[in-house]
C-alpha cells in the first residue's frame, strides 16, 4: 500500500514492525529511490494518557537523532514530516532487537555473546552521554542489529524519553536535575535511583540499567521479575536494594559485581574505558571478540544442516 508522507515522496508500507501506546513504526521502501527505511508515526493520544505522552515526542527524537547524527550504531535520521496529532519520521530500517533475537535464541545467550553486546552497548552508551544525553530507558528492545554491511554493529534506538543535562553544573555527584522527578524508564530494568525518584537521572541510571539488561540476556530473567511489570515500582525497587551484588551476578565473571558497584557509584563520568577493558578481559576467558553472536551461529548451523538433509 503506497502513502504519500511528503510532498510527493510515496512509500510503499510492507509491514508493521512494532506497535505501542504512542506510535507505530513500519518498514517501508521509496517509490521514487527504491530505498529500504523505517517510518515511526506518532499517533494520537487519547486525553486520559496526554499526561503519560509528555516527553515523548516524536519531533524531540528527530531532533536527538539529527544532534547524533554520525555516531556509529545511531540510527540515521531522513527527515520529519508534522502531521497535527499524527507526527512521522522516517529514518533508516534496522534489523530485529534484542528482545526478538533472544527469543530465537531460546531464551537465553551464551556469556561470550553477552560480553561481546556489552563492549558495544557501553560504546554507545559512552557517545551519548559524551553529548551530555541520559538515554532513560535502557532495555533489551532499544538495541538492535545493524543490516547488511552493519548486520554486526548493535544500535541504541528510541530516544524519546531522553534528556540534555547541564555539563555546567558543578561536578558533585546527583544534582542534575530536580528532586521528586516521576519515574521514567521501564521498572524492570530501571535503576534504583529512577525508582526512589530522587533526582533526575544521570549518565550512571543508564549504566545501571545497562548491567541489568545484561543479566537478563544471560539469564532469561531477573530476581525481581514476578508477575511481568505489574508488580508495584516500591516492591521491584525494594527487591533490588535487597539482592547482593554476589546473588545478583551469580554465574558471571566478577567484572560484572564491578560495573554495578561503579555505576552505583553515580560518578558525574564514568569510567567508560576501564569498564569496557572489564568486560574484554572477561572475554578473554569466555571466547574472543569474533561478533560470532549467537543468533550468527545459529544461522550458519541451520543453513548447514538444511545442505546436509538435501
Amino acid at each position: 500500500m503506497a502513502r504519500v508522507l511528503r510532498g510527493d515522496h510515496k512509500f510503499n508500507y510492507k509491514a508493521l514492525l512494532g506497535r505501542g501506546t504512542f506510535g507505530e513504526v513500519y518498514r517501508a521502501v521509496s517509490e521514487q529511490t527504491g530505498q529500504e527505511v523505517a517510518i515511526k508515526k506518532e499517533l494520537g493520544v487519547p486525553e486520559p494518557n496526554r499526561k503519560l505522552s509528555t516527553g515523548r515526542s516524536l519531533a524531540r527524537e528527530y531532533r536527538v537523532l539529527r544532534f547524533l547524527d554520525g555516531g556509529i550504531g545511531i540510527p540515521r535520521p531522513y527527515y520529519f514530516v508534522s502531521g497535527g496529532d499524527r507526527d512521522a519520521m522516517v529514518y533508516e530500517c534496522l534489523g530485529q532487537d534484542l528482545g526478538e533475537l533472544l527469543k530465537a535464541c531460546g531464551g537465553r545467550f551464551g556469556m561470550k555473546t553477552v560480553l561481546m553486546l556489552a563492549d558495544q552497548m557501553l560504546s554507545r552508551l559512552e557517545f551519548l552521554h559524551s553529548n551530555n544525553i541520559v538515554h532513560r530507558d535502557i532495555k533489551p528492545q532499544n538495541f538492535t542489529m545493524g543490516l547488511g554491511k552493519n548486520a554486526q554493529i548493535v544500535y541504541l534506538i528510541d530516544y524519546g524519553l531522553c534528556i540534555f543535562v547541564n555539563p555546567n553544573l558543578p561536578p558533585v555527584p546527583g544534582i542534575y536535575g530536580s528532586v521528586g522527578v516521576e519515574m521514567v524508564g521501564t521498572a524492570r530494568f530501571a535503576s534504583i535511583n529512577a525508582h526512589a525518584q530522587i533526582r533526575s537521572q544521570t549518565f550512571s541510571d543508564d549504566l545501571e540499567s545497562l548491567a541489568y539488561v545484561l543479566i537478563f540476556l544471560r539469564n532469561g530473567k531477573l530476581p525481581w521479575q514476578g508477575t511481568g511489570d505489574k508488580k508495584p515500582f516500591n516492591l521491584i525497587r525494594m527487591s533490588k536494594e535487597r539482592h547482593s551484588l554476589s546473588e545478583l551476578c551469580q554465574g558471571f565473571p566478577r567484572e560484572f559485581q564491578e560495573f554495578i558497584k561503579d555505576a552505583r557509584a553515580d560518578r558525574l563520568r564514568p569510567p567508560y574505558h576501564a569498564q569496557r577493558k572489564m568486560f574484554r578481559k572477561a572475554l578473554g576467558v569466555t571466547g574472543v571478540l569474533d561478533w560470532q553472536y549467537d543468533w550468527v551461529v545459529k544461522s550458519h548451523e541451520s543453513k548447514q544442516n538444511k545442505r546436509s538433509s538435501t
